[in-house]
């Protein structure tokens, strides 16, 4: 059966879909959106470039000590000096020594942060891939609201040919008719918001994506219906290989690199050197040997590793307080998650289809003179807000799930 649409209805839709769905762009999936985000988000470019500097740092330190050569010229242009006295040309070859492991220290510290920055990074990814879904999700759902405000539009404006006939019939007030539009005009207020919202999300999106999209306009896709849940224990299981704590950890192998860096550093490090003398007027050479030790009469680096010792005892304790943030929160939202996808499959099941019955009941009754307008008023009202309602609820659970997903490496696993 066609529905009768009303002209400003027709316009209004048309509005929406003009402003909602550009003719001239193509749709997006999800997955190219990740693959965007992961070439082209600037945040990540940043991380990854830190990273890459830290790995830098780590072969840099890694290298051992270059060797000196100096060569030196004495007494000359003096032409009074003979023999021993007279020119002569030295050349030395030193080397400095870490002989008490503070170069392999500091080669492990340097290590140990490059690993952290690698960590950094793939929590860099995770927090995006997170944040992507969760806008992905907030833009399909706006989309759906504009698409369900149009569809709830043509059926209020069936509603509203029904109480114009009545009215133009003499058998309602005219108030009737002004108050059905006061109706209609908040059910417009939600579409002009989807719209909106849909316009931010998108504008989220080409941010995350580094602007790669920039002419993005419909998201090809729908939002899933709630996921079955793995077990608490083997999440919470998942949840320790996160990157959050590697990083805790690398940098805690750090410190105690530094730490024993510092201490090694109590010993000072020797140099050696060796060269050999030329003196030209007697036509002959000597070879000399030298050692050189800084003596550690008053700096014996205990203020260092006083300093390296703490910093060690502050990144355990942070590692631990993260260890217990993240199994409380990965609890917390497996229970929110639970919650709202059990309200969504409530919604959806049960809400939605007795909402749809009884608005479709009370709307065909009032033309039989069953019901008065108020009733479908109500009905109406409670239509419409249902059906948000569920939306709304829909997104939730996914903004939820995709932070638990996160947390527990699920979002990694997803990625195409």
């Amino acid at each position: 059966m066609r529905i009768p649409v009303s002209k400003p209805a027709a316009l209004r839709l048309l509005v929406l879909f003009l402003l909602c769905f550009p003719l001239s762009a193509q749709a997006l999936t999800l997955a190219e959106a990740e693959q965007l985000a992961l070439r082209h988000n600037a945040l990540l470019a940043a991380t990854q470039a830190f990273a890459e500097a830290a790995a830098g740092d780590a072969r840099q330190t890694a290298l051992p000590h270059n060797p000196e050569l100096s060569v030196a010229r004495e007494n000359f242009g003096n032409s009074r000096l003979t023999g021993f006295d007279g020119p002569s040309t030295t050349w030395q070859l030193s080397q400095r020594l870490e002989l008490n492991g503070q170069h392999e220290a500091r080669s492990e510290a340097a290590q140990q942060v490059a690993n952290a920055a690698a960590a950094k990074l793939s929590v860099q990814q995770r927090v995006l891939l997170s944040e992507l879904r969760t806008v992905w999700t907030e833009a399909l759902a706006a989309q759906q609201r504009v698409v369900l405000a149009a569809e709830l539009t043509r059926a209020a404006d069936v509603t509203r040919t029904g109480v114009a006939a009545q009215v133009k019939a003499g058998k309602v007030s005219p108030v009737a008719l002004s108050r059905l539009e006061v109706a209609n005009a908040s059910l417009w207020r939600k579409a002009q918001q989807a719209t909106v919202a849909l316009t931010a999300s998108r504008q989220r999106l080409i941010l995350l994506v580094g602007g790669a999209a920039a002419d993005l306009a419909e998201l090809d896709g729908q939002l899933p219906t709630p996921l079955p849940l793995p077990d608490l224990e083997q999440l919470l299981a998942s949840s320790s290989a996160n990157p959050l704590l590697q990083e805790a950890n690398a940098r805690i192998a750090a410190r105690v690199s530094e730490r024993d860096l510092e201490r090694a550093n109590r010993f000072p490090d020797v140099t050696l050197s060796v060269g050999q003398r030329q003196y030209e007027k007697a036509g002959e050479s000597a070879w000399h040997i030298g050692v050189s030790l800084p003596i550690p009469l008053f700096n014996r680096n205990q203020g260092a590793i006083l300093a390296a010792q703490a910093r060690l005892i502050e990144s355990q304790a942070l590692a631990a307080n993260s260890r217990y943030a993240l199994r409380e929160e990965v609890t917390t939202l497996y229970a929110q998650v639970q919650a709202l996808a059990e309200h969504v499959r409530l919604l959806q099941q049960r809400v939605l289809p007795a909402s749809e019955s009884a608005f479709s009941a009370v709307n065909k009754g009032y033309h039989f003179g069953k019901f008065g307008l108020l009733d479908v008023l109500d009905a109406q009202r409670s239509h419409v807000d249902t059906h948000f309602e569920f939306l709304d609820t829909l997104v939730d659970y996914h903004r939820q799930r995709a932070r638990l997903d996160a947390l527990t490496g699920i979002a990694e696993e997803n990625t195409l």
